[in-house]
């Protein structure tokens, strides 16, 4: 019988060095699956490989393989086990029915897969499996590192002042390291800034070191880092942290788990450090330079935000596509507004503009209406329609595990718990969705808009800004001229509140 498989794809994955290590290396996996090739007499290999979390879809070998699999260069795919696609199930039945409808087989060294409802219905429920075993794994061991948080046991083993006793399991003074804790507290307290004291320590070479490789003093928020960290005072916070899934980063205060540890300075050194930061922010040069009139509320016309930044000792805005034109060849690479503009020139015409609305209620009303009607104008609206996407894409999930739990190829359970997962995602993206809307329409009317203007001074920049804050949600500013040497030609388009 002739073989209907011309090239074969092996997927190899190991997400540790220890997994590497233990018999599941990305070699032993190739070698499994050329071994499934040859018995499928296929000669035509290619090779995709990834040493990185199961947990993402966001793999370069996987990415690749997806590519040449939508080109059509691939009839089968051969993988060790199908947790090497994905650690998650969800994942796992996407990345399975991309595959299915794009290439003629994918196979499995360990597990058969077969295409019938059974064999479906097994590949759910090993899937499932995984998941469950991985969560409670992980579960275990976050269970596990708070008990001995509780019993006053560290298990972080790297803090700049400190050695790590591994014994006791808790940090001691290393004399050398908090000399220059102290130097760097003292230092600062006294006058000089975080970059000054950087400047210091490299012409001096002192050392520093992280997970025993010299890493040297090489940016100024290494300084303000160490400043900032209270734990020199004597406490080491604990279980501080929320997963990655969590939209704050930190724990509400009361959960953390305070272990006293040998202390490097005073608190009141600490508190007289950290006022001084927050007046040096307030009052430094670099922010002076950057109040602008629209610092924090320009817009690119492209989605991106608007910034400030120094050159040449002059201020430029400059829309944030600048920064992602090497990553990506996407539609910012042709942002105009991702070229420098003058930052006064800009503010010069966005004044022009907001006064000449201003002048009457009526050019207000007019103005506002023909700003709603200009879908281009308002990046809100985009937003909205990614959400509604989402969305949908939600719904169709949801109707595929309805499908499946009707077909039987989904347990109760299983199909339940997704479904409520679902649900809760798509009250979330409503709500987002509900208040981006109300976003949109003003909350202000164009008389309160004049009275403001009309009554209030607007002689300083601060005066002016002070204005803004209340009148204005956002400003998008669009560059329409093409040519690099001609004059600066941008449109401005005024979201008031």
């Amino acid at each position: 019988m002739e073989n209907i498989f011309h090239t074969a794809a092996i997927y190899a994955r190991v997400s540790t060095k220890k997994q590497a290590r233990e018999g599941f290396s990305l070699e032993s996996q190739i070698k499994a699956c050329r071994k499934k090739a040859n018995e499928l007499g296929i000669t035509n290999i290619v090779e995709y490989t990834d040493e990185t979390s199961g947990t993402t879809l966001n793999r370069p070998g996987l990415l690749k393989l997806r590519k040449e699999i939508k080109n059509g260069t691939i009839d089968i795919v051969i993988c060790y086990d199908q947790d090497r696609l994905s650690r998650k199930l969800g994942q796992q039945l996407f990345i399975t029915e991309e595959f299915e409808k794009f290439c003629k087989k994918l196979v499995f060294v360990y597990g058969d897969y077969k295409h019938s409802v059974d064999g479906r219905l097994s590949y759910l429920i090993k899937g499932a499996i995984a998941e469950y075993e991985r969560e409670k794994i992980l579960e275990r061991c976050m269970r596990g590192k708070k008990e001995k948080f509780l019993k006053g046991e560290i298990t972080n083993s790297h803090l700049f002042g400190y050695k790590y006793n591994k014994n006791k399991k808790t940090y001691e003074i290393n004399d050398d390291e908090a000399k220059v804790v102290r130097r760097i507290f003292d230092l600062y307290i006294n006058g000089m800034s975080s970059r000054q004291i950087l400047m210091l320590f490299q012409m001096e070479n002192i050392p520093k070191f992280f997970r025993g490789k010299s890493v040297g003093w090489n940016d100024p928020s290494v300084i303000l880092r160490i400043l900032k960290n209270d734990s020199y005072t004597g406490v080491f916070h604990a279980f501080k942290h929320n997963s990655p899934k969590e939209k704050n980063r930190y724990k509400d205060k009361s959960e953390w788990i305070n272990i006293p540890i040998p202390a490097i300075i005073d608190k009141e050194q600490f508190e007289l450090a950290n006022k001084k930061i927050k007046e040096n922010t307030d009052n430094s040069s670099r922010n002076e330079k950057r109040t602008h009139l629209l610092s924090r509320i320009a817009r690119c016309t492209c989605g991106r935000s608007i910034y400030s930044r120094t050159a040449n000792n002059k201020d430029y805005y400059i829309c944030a596509s600048k920064n992602y034109k090497k990553k990506d060849e996407s539609k910012y690479n042709n942002c105009l507004t991702s070229r420098f503009m003058l930052a006064d020139k800009v503010d010069e015409i966005f004044w022009k503009a907001l006064s000449k609305i201003c002048i009457s209620k009526e050019n207000i009303e007019k103005y506002v209406n023909q700003q709603e009607n200009n879908i281009k104008v308002d990046s809100i609206l985009l937003q909205i329609k990614k959400i509604e996407e989402s969305i949908n894409k939600k719904k169709k999930e949801q109707n595929k595990i309805i499908e499946w739990f009707t077909d039987s190829l989904i347990d109760d359970n299983l199909a339940k718990e997704k479904l409520e997962k679902i649900s809760k995602l798509l009250i979330n993206l409503k709500k987002q969705k509900e208040e981006l809307t109300k976003s949109v329409n003003r909350k202000n009317k164009p008389e309160f808009i004049y009275n403001i203007f009309k009554n209030e001074k607007k002689v300083t920049l601060e005066e002016k800004r002070n204005l803004i804050r209340k009148i204005v949600d956002k400003v998008y500013v669009e560059r329409i001229d093409d040519n690099k040497n001609s004059k600066m030609d941008i449109r401005i388009y005024i979201i008031f509140k």
